[in-house]
């Protein structure tokens, strides 16, 4: 799956405009006991099971610090684009 970056997501990890384009979601995850990339891993296995996810992140800005956010993700059938995750 492509992952794309809107301007808020620049804003918010204080990234230069384009940097994170292309970049797996996991890359925006502060890790805990797992990595960030296996904590994209559980919630998209989630969204598979049940079409959304809701909770609070942890995530880290490209100079280290972190933040938290509290993030809603659905998943829709779009006529054109076909399956595509929404996240706010």
């Amino acid at each position: 799956r492509d992952s794309s970056v809107t301007g808020v997501q620049t804003v918010l990890f204080r990234s230069e405009p384009g940097a994170l384009i292309g970049k797996p979601a996991g890359v925006l995850l502060a890790a805990d006991h797992r990595t960030g990339e296996q904590i994209a891993a559980e919630i998209a296995s989630h969204i598979a099971r049940v079409r959304s996810w809701e909770g609070e992140l942890e995530c880290v800005r490209q100079d280290g610090t972190r933040f938290w956010t509290q993030t809603a993700i659905i998943k829709f059938n779009h006529p054109d684009k076909g399956e595509v995750w929404v996240a706010s």
